[in-house]
C-alpha cells in the first residue's frame, strides 16, 4: 500500500500529513536520517505505529527522487502514555562468545534465529560477549536474548503524555546504509586483497538490502581479518580511511539502494553567491534545496584563490560540504543547512538562510540610500 504523507501548506494542521520533515545526506553513507511528526486520531496513529516500522519511505521534488530510506523508529505519544518501537532494539540472530572458565579458551555458541522476524524485518544479528561460564549457561543466555529481542515491540518511554483525545507520532527514518551494520563482517578469510574488492565482498556477504553500483578500483592491499568481530559498515569505513591513490574517498548509498565507491571530486559542483547556492558560476537560478548533495562548494566572494599546504583542495575559495540537511518549514518555504566536518557543527558555513537575509537587507539598504540621494538631489 502506498501512502501519501506530503505536507499541505494550505492546511498545515491536516491529519496524517508529515510536519517538520527534516532529513540529511552525508558524504560517507549517503541518504542518512530524517524525521517528521504525524497528528491524528489516536487509533489512526496507533495503526501506523504498529504496522509501518521498516516500511520504505521516499522523498520526491520536481519529479525526481531526492531521498529514500526505511522507517526505523517511532514514538507514539497519547493521553495514556508513550511508547517507542525501534529497529535498534531488535536482534533476531544471536550468538554468545564466551571464555571457558576451566581452559580459558574463547568459544562461540551456535546461532539462534527467529525466522518470522527475519522474514518481516531482515536479519539483524549480535554476538554477545560473556566470560567465565560454560557452554550450557552461554546457550541459555543466547536463547533469553533472542526471546526478548527478536521483535521490535513497543517499549514504554519517559515522555510527557498528550492531552485527552489527542495523539502525536514522531517518525524517524534512516537510509538503507544503516542496514549495512546489521551483521558482523564475515567476508574476511585471513588473506590479502585489494581494498575495493574486499568492500564488494563485504556488501555481497553482509548487506543483502544493498546493491553494487559503480566502484572505483583501489589497488591498495589490505589484510582481510576481523578478530574483534566488527560490523560490516564499521569495517568498510575503516578501509575508507586509506583513500584512493592517497586522495580522499567516499562510499554512499543512493537511489534504489545502490552503493557507490569513488574518489571525492575536487572540482566545484556548487557556487555560493550572496548566501544562495547555484549549479554553475554564471547561473541565475538558485538550486532546489532538496536536490543538493555533498560536494565541493566554491565561495565566489572569498578573496583568496591560492591553495595552502596540506589542503587537498587546490583553491582556497573551495570547501567540502560533507553533509546536507534540508528542512520543510511548514509554510511552503525550505531551509538548507550545508555542513562541513572541518568545523564543529559547521557553525561558520551552515547558515545560508542567514547569509541570504543579510544579502537581501544589504540590497534594500543600498536601494534606500540611492532613493534618498535622488530625493535630496531633486529637492
Amino acid at each position: 500500500m502506498v501512502m501519501d504523507l506530503s505536507p499541505d501548506p494550505r492546511h498545515p494542521d491536516k491529519d496524517m500529513r508529515a510536519r517538520g520533515w527534516t532529513r540529511s545526506i552525508r558524504s560517507i553513507g549517503g541518504y542518512w536520517q530524517g524525521e517528521f511528526t504525524l497528528s491524528g486520531k489516536p487509533q489512526e496513529l496507533a495503526n501506523f505505529f504498529y504496522n509501518n516500522l521498516s516500511c520504505h519511505l521516499e522523498e520526491w521534488s520536481h519529479g525526481f527522487k531526492t531521498w529514500e530510506g526505511l522507517i526505523y523508529e517511532m514514538e507514539l505519544v497519547t493521553y495514556g502514555g508513550s511508547r517507542r518501537r525501534s529497529l535498534d532494539d531488535m536482534y533476531n540472530s544471536v550468538q554468545v562468545r564466551y571464555m571457558d572458565p576451566e581452559t580459558d579458551e574463547v568459544k562461540m555458541t551456535s546461532v539462534a534465529t527467529n525466522d518470522l522476524s527475519i522474514m518481516q524485518y531482515g536479519r539483524r544479528g549480535i554476538i554477545f560477549p560473556m566470560a567465565g561460564q560454560k557452554q550450557t549457561f552461554a546457550g541459555h543466555l543466547r536463547d533469553k536474548i533472542l526471546a526478548e529481542s527478536a521483535f521490535p515491540w513497543a517499549r514504554p518511554i519517559n515522555k510527557k503524555t498528550g492531552e485527552e483525545g489527542t495523539a502525536t507520532l514522531l517518525v524517524r527514518a534512516c537510509g538503507y546504509v544503516f542496514t549495512a551494520n546489521w551483521r558482523i563482517e564475515s567476508a574476511s578469510n585471513n588473506s590479502s586483497d585489494q581494498v575495493s574488492d574486499w568492500i564488494i565482498l563485504i556488501i555481497r556477504a553482509n548487506c543483502p538490502l544493498l546493491k553494487e553500483g559503480m566502484f572505483t578500483r583501489n589497488e591498495e592491499l589490505a589484510w582481510k581479518k576481523n578478530p574483534s568481530y566488527m560490523r560490516a559498515w564499521d569495517v568498510i569505513t575503516k578501509l575508507l580511511e586509506v583513500g584512493i591513490d592517497e586522495k580522499p574517498a567516499r562510499i554512499y548509498v543512493d537511489n534504489d539502494r545502490y552503493v557507490y565507491y569513488e574518489k571525492i571530486d575536487t572540482l566545484p559542483k556548487y557556487y555560493n553567491r550572496g548566501g544562495m547556492l547555484f549549479g554553475s558560476a554564471n547561473s541565475l537560478h538558485e538550486l532546489d534545496p532538496w536536490s543538493v548533495k555533498p560536494a565541493v562548494v566554491r565561495d565566489s566572494e572569498y578573496p583568496m584563490f591560492v591553495a595552502e599546504p596540506g589542503n587537498w583542495l587546490s583553491d582556497n575559495r573551495d570547501w567540502y560540504m560533507s553533509e546536507v540537511v534540508v528542512s520543510d518549514n511548514g509554510d511552503g518555504t525550505v531551509r538548507l543547512d550545508p555542513r562541513s566536518e572541518d568545523y564543529e557543527e559547521a557553525d561558520i558555513l551552515s547558515n545560508l538562510d542567514q547569509m541570504r537575509e543579510q544579502f537581501q537587507r544589504y540590497k534594500e539598504e543600498k536601494k534606500a540610500d540611492k532613493k534618498a540621494k535622488e530625493e535630496e538631489k531633486n529637492a
